[in-house]
């Protein structure tokens, strides 16, 4: 059986290292897509997948622009991946979960008892016994796991960079990540537990990369928050691979930053994962 990060890999290999985060912010929706919260935001999202069929590897789908909604919003949310699957992304359930014993097995089950979700993103806080029940349902289902680790936002300094016995905290994530994935790594040396390190942390970036070569990285922060292709370089090995790069509102959301009158937003957005991979590529050489 193929390995889930082996799966990811190729279609990186094959398309370009990038994830079209699916964050459908009601008031970013064009205008022209008529119908209750629920229907603009199926809609929507519903035509830029379809646009962007084959266009990039994987999809990122983040909850909390769902949960608001209610029941509706959470269905809303799983047809959503459903949908990306079915069109024939890798899918990656945003939902940074995570607790302790029971209740850290029902989220686990939740998630990655689902056919349509391939990964989902957890929270490490509770430390290594919070997340071990994740990493048991990824090695009976083929899934994965991407543990926060470095994430983008500035005052992440506060928590992330302090220091523990000589380690940095987002150092020690990261040592518990590659532990509890040895056994999880794939034909290409990834293993399905990975870690999010931000585009905006060059530097924690580079460090990871070169302390944790089995570490795949989710790389949010591309684009809208400031990250560049010169800073992801440091999130791939020598071979250009072991990441992919999140994109969300300037993928989806492009005819609001490009000009693009509303009813081409779905072309905006073919041409921002366009120009996205080539920027990507570019610096990969």
């Amino acid at each position: 059986m193929k390995r889930i990060i082996d799966e990811l890999i190729e279609k990186c290999k094959k398309l370009g290292p990038i994830c079209i985060g699916i964050d459908p912010r009601l008031e970013y929706i064009p205008s022209i897509i008529k119908g209750n919260p629920i229907e603009r935001i199926l809609s929507f999202s519903e035509k830029i997948l379809k646009a962007l069929e084959g266009s990039a590897p994987a999809v990122k789908v983040n909850i909390a622009f769902f949960e608001p909604f209610g029941p509706e919003g959470i269905d809303a949310f799983f047809y959503i991946l459903k949908l990306a699957k079915e069109v024939g992304f890798i899918t990656i359930a945003d939902v940074k979960r995570g607790d302790i014993g029971y209740s850290s097995e029902l989220y686990a089950k939740a998630y990655l008892e689902n056919p349509h979700i391939d990964f989902i993103t957890v929270n490490p806080y509770f430390g290594e016994d919070g997340l071990i029940p994740f990493v048991k349902l990824c090695k009976k289902n083929n899934k994965g796991l991407f543990i926060l680790c470095k994430t983008t936002n500035p005052s992440s300094i506060q928590i992330q960079d302090r220091k523990a016995n000589g380690k940095l905290i987002y150092e020690i994530v990261a040592e518990i990540a590659e532990r509890l994935g040895k056994d999880l790594i794939g034909k290409y040396g990834f293993s399905s537990i990975g870690i999010i390190a931000g585009a905006t942390f060059p530097e924690q970036l580079k460090k990871l990369r070169e302390k944790f070569p089995s570490l795949f990285f989710l790389v949010p922060g591309f684009g809208a928050q400031g990250g560049k292709p010169e800073d992801i370089i440091y999130a791939f090995n020598e071979e250009g691979i072991g990441a992919i790069i999140s994109s969300s509102r300037r993928i989806i959301f492009a005819y609001r930053y490009k000009g693009y009158p509303e009813r081409e937003f779905t072309g905006a957005a073919k041409e921002a994962v366009k120009e996205m991979r080539e920027s990507i590529l570019k610096v990969l050489g």
